[in-house]
């Protein structure tokens, strides 16, 4: 569901039609394909996201970084929508890995003033803050780079509304030892943030700012498995719109949902 396939293409031209006053010509009809393929959100309509409570919440998807790739110091793009509801401290929104040292990868509220949040791994945290993050939708993007040339290091971009606003040397070992949550903190098992998600996604590779950019397409949603220029290192998916935890990159890695709504609050 949400998804709407270009039609059969048909010539454009000229319509002519006749009238006591003269010949009429009105402008040429754009070809359906045409639009979709200047505008990859133009066939696309983002119908659901996912609605936590801030109680007990959550996705379990299945997989842990290692199914995905995106272990140890792999690069990883980690990617998505949200909107709070209530802002609380510490609240998780996506947690992978383990308690120790480099080993988890936690994006939480870092404090109980909205806005302020932290890339959380044991290690030299990455602190951001998003004005404006309850009540409206902000696209976050977290990107692990190795051998960052201009930073002399391994290094870790942060995006929001495709612009970078942070980026920290660090070095990640991100653990294979839990699977990957979205609303908890897999370290601690709780944590539960009251928020929604949407257009969730998960690369095994470092993408550029424009990649970035590009995903997050002016604030419109699209998608990603079809029109995204990274869609082949695209490893996880949840548009959310067919009302489920359907992985939507094609690796079929559903997740199971543990009681969370399914809403038409879309960004």
């Amino acid at each position: 569901m949400g998804k709407f396939y270009k039609p059969y293409p048909f010539s454009g031209g000229l319509s002519i039609a006749s009238s006591r006053r003269g010949t009429i010509l009105a402008p040429p009809l754009i070809p359906p394909a045409e639009v979709a393929e200047d505008n990859p959100a133009a066939l696309y309509v983002n119908i659901k996201s996912y609605d936590m409570d801030g109680v007990n919440d959550y996705i379990d998807t299945g997989v842990t970084p290692q199914d995905l790739g995106i272990n140890g110091t792999n690069n990883k793009t980690i990617a998505f929508w949200v909107n709070w509801t209530t802002w609380a401290t510490n609240r998780a929104l996506v947690s992978m890995g383990a308690g120790s040292s480099e080993a988890d990868l936690t994006c939480r509220a870092r404090s109980g003033t909205a806005g302020q949040y932290r890339l959380n791994h044991w290690g030299t945290d990455i602190d951001f803050d998003v004005a404006g993050s309850v009540g409206n939708w902000k696209h976050l993007a977290f990107v692990y780079k190795t051998d960052e040339s201009g930073l002399g290091s391994d290094s870790v971009f942060v995006y929001v509304n495709g612009s970078e606003v942070a980026t920290e040397a660090v070095s990640f070992n991100t653990s294979h030892a839990n699977n990957i949550v979205i609303g908890r903190n897999v370290v601690y098992d709780d944590h539960y943030p009251d928020a929604f998600v949407d257009e969730l996604c998960i690369f095994n590779t470092n993408l550029t700012a424009g990649e970035v950019s590009e995903l997050y397409n002016s604030g419109t949603a699209f998608d990603v498995s079809e029109d995204h220029s990274k869609k082949a290192n695209l490893k996880l998916y949840y548009s959310f719109n067919a009302g489920d935890c359907t992985d939507d990159s094609g690796n079929e890695s559903a997740g199971t949902n543990n009681g969370g709504a399914f809403s038409t609050t879309v960004p």
